[in-house]
């Protein structure tokens, strides 16, 4: 989902919707091309290096659109001022001032990637690239998957992340692939909480064969689980705000520009 005003992110904070990450999906309307979300306003000169990419789209299921559990999971909003990718790009927009940064929320509550769910990312993914036409994607699903088939849902799961990471590539799109969270034990929605640490070794294992960079979401969220919400599995606003920084940290890393080579006062480099 994406988001066409200020006025509209206000109206779809109070969308109340009874499904959560896992829940039961809905067939995929196609999509629609749609606004980004809004940007800063210019905060004057640039705080960091520039960034080479600017165009970015954040694909998943609910984790990436946004969805926060209240009252014991009687009541499930989804907020788009909360949502990571609202966050990040606001994040990237005030450290890069000088530019236009672009983050799209295309998360889908439901989702899995292609395996048990009539909702699959690996169908929709192209006509998400296609309505956006990103520089990176920043690819996190696979959850659902495995709730739905256990551990028989990790070698097919692997493998539509890989299929859907070559659509990217083969459009000439960077992709940046997080690692599921950890699950907090005794949340009501942990249904893979022994599944997540073989699911992401063998994630990594395949981005590493694809030349992919892993953005490891695991590991924080692991050593403090304050920031999941009452199901133990999606983030609250804390937690949201924290993927909003590893994924910014991880868009630094790849894609800030080296600074350029002084000039030697006699005039060479």
């Amino acid at each position: 989902m994406r988001f066409a005003s200020a006025k509209l992110v206000v109206l779809s904070a109070a969308l109340l919707l009874v499904a959560a990450c896992g829940g039961s999906p809905t067939q995929p309307s196609p999509v629609q091309p749609t606004q980004t979300l809004p940007t800063l306003q210019s905060l004057g000169s640039a705080t960091a290096r520039p960034l080479s990419k600017t165009t970015y789209v954040a694909f998943g299921d609910s984790i990436t659109q946004g969805t926060i559990t209240m009252f014991n999971g009687l009541l499930q909003l989804v907020v788009n001022p909360v949502s990571y990718p609202y966050k990040l790009q606001n994040l990237l927009q005030t450290e890069h001032s000088d530019q236009r940064i672009h983050v799209y929320n295309e998360g889908v509550q439901g989702e899995a990637t292609g395996t048990g769910s009539q909702e699959w990312g690996i169908t929709r993914l192209p006509g998400v690239l296609d309505a956006d036409n990103p520089q990176v994607l920043l690819l996190l699903e696979g959850v659902n998957d495995l709730d739905g088939l256990g551990s028989a849902g990790i070698q097919p799961t692997i493998q539509n992340l890989q299929t859907m990471i070559q659509d990217a590539q083969a459009r000439g799109i960077t992709v940046l692939l997080g690692t599921l969270l950890a699950q907090r034990p005794g949340g009501y929605r942990a249904i893979s909480i022994n599944l997540v640490q073989p699911f992401n070794q063998q994630l990594e294992v395949m981005a590493a064969s694809m030349g992919v960079t892993v953005v490891d979401f695991y590991t924080p969220f692991s050593q403090d689980l304050s920031l999941l919400g009452p199901d133990g599995l999606h983030p609250n606003a804390d937690g949201y705000t924290k993927m909003a920084q590893i994924w910014q940290n991880a868009i630094d890393t790849a894609f800030e520009e080296p600074l350029p080579t002084p000039a030697h006062p006699n005039g060479t480099h």
